[in-house]
């Protein structure tokens, strides 16, 4: 009597396939942010090569710049995503009109060309703009706005709503682009229905445009805030978080400390504190967003 032996042959499927594919980028991205991270919470915790626990924790939570910062970039991070949203939404609800097809071509190429600046270029425009002989202080004084010339950059009353204009001018572009597709995407026939049953163009965009819309300003809010919240380049080169630590964020704080005073374990310290509150504000959009679904 002879045992039949069945041989179990291994069978490639589509899953497999995309994890071949997919499996080197993730892994690469594993080392890239994975093992930064890892050791920058094993820093935090050491100080002088020794461990010191908490220690750097509690040296943040009463250290008078870390607060100072942290409010500066809160400000900095809801007003930037306030005004990207207004703007954005406004611009795209006007080209959202009866333009012809080279009129709308011709407006997103160049209301577009805030973003596709490079920050050093951004930067170097509104820092001559906002120069006491520069063309905006010029503008107000000749037309009796202000009685003399303003340092915008240089004055602490002012420093931060200027750097936060020039944030806020420069990515609203991607809440204009996406909202203006997503305008696209609303079936005209709503609107019919809402004219004929004697909606006005409030009562069509209170009832009809925010409610389409609701899922992509959630997501733009929680993407642009995450960059708003981590924001450095533009920042550090009008200001270097001047003056007198009124624009100073906490990115700013964290180089500062980490690449400048060479406290490394301190500025690590922060980072992860940093990266606390962005996955709390995470997970805040993500409820409010599967709450709008």
């Amino acid at each position: 009597m002879t045992n039949s032996t069945k041989t179990a042959h291994f069978r490639i499927t589509d899953a497999h396939r995309g994890w071949f594919f997919v499996g080197p980028a993730l892994l690469f991205l594993v080392l890239l942010y994975g093992y930064p991270l890892v050791s920058a919470l094993a820093i935090s915790f050491l100080r002088g090569g020794r461990w010191l626990g908490l220690g750097n924790y509690i040296e943040a939570f009463t250290d008078r710049l870390f607060w100072l910062s942290l409010r500066n970039t809160t400000i900095f991070t809801l007003s930037t995503v306030i005004g990207q949203l207004l703007m954005g939404l406004g611009i795209a609800l006007l080209l959202n009109t009866n333009l012809r097809h080279w009129a709308l071509s011709l407006s997103r190429g160049l209301l577009i060309i805030p973003w596709v600046i490079a920050s050093v270029v951004a930067a170097g425009i509104w820092m001559l703009l906002y120069h006491s002989i520069g063309i905006l202080n010029y503008a107000l004084t000749t037309t009796g706005v202000l009685k003399e010339a303003v340092a915008w950059l240089g004055d602490t009353r002012y420093a931060l709503l200027a750097v936060i204009l020039v944030n806020t001018w420069k990515y609203y572009p991607i809440y204009m682009v996406i909202l203006l597709s997503g305008l696209k995407a609303i079936p005209i026939e709503l609107y019919e229905a809402a004219t004929m049953d004697g909606a006005r163009y409030g009562q069509s965009f209170r009832f009809i445009t925010l409610p389409s819309l609701r899922g992509i300003m959630v997501f733009l809010s929680l993407m642009t805030s995450v960059w708003a919240f981590r924001h450095f380049d533009l920042v550090y080169l009008m200001t270097g978080g001047g003056p007198l630590y009124q624009t100073e964020l906490l990115t700013n704080y964290v180089y500062h400390n980490t690449f400048q005073r060479l406290r490394f374990e301190y500025g690590s310290a922060i980072a992860i504190i940093m990266l606390i509150i962005c996955l709390i504000v995470s997970v805040f959009y993500l409820r409010l967003y599967r709450k709008g679904e």
